[in-house]
């Protein structure tokens, strides 16, 4: 617990500094973190992600993540 300075008896709880922020999204494939953004647009319908730069060709991100998508 955190007293405030400011406003004598108001009272803030401490979060946790790991707590504060969301895990970002990872390639299902090598690991490699990608962005939100990157997540939304190539993420399947369960949420996975399948490929990434990292581990492919950016002309082909999307057709190797269909083709990993179907041999999982």
């Amino acid at each position: 617990m955190l007293v405030c300075s400011f406003y004598p008896g108001h009272v803030k709880e401490r979060v946790p500094a790991h707590s504060r922020h969301r895990r970002m999204p990872t390639c299902d494939h090598c690991g490699a973190h990608v962005s939100d953004q990157f997540a939304r647009v190539f993420a399947d319908e369960t949420g996975g992600i399948h490929a990434c730069p990292s581990c492919s060709a950016n002309a082909g991100i999307a057709e190797v993540a269909r083709e990993r998508a179907h041999e999982a």
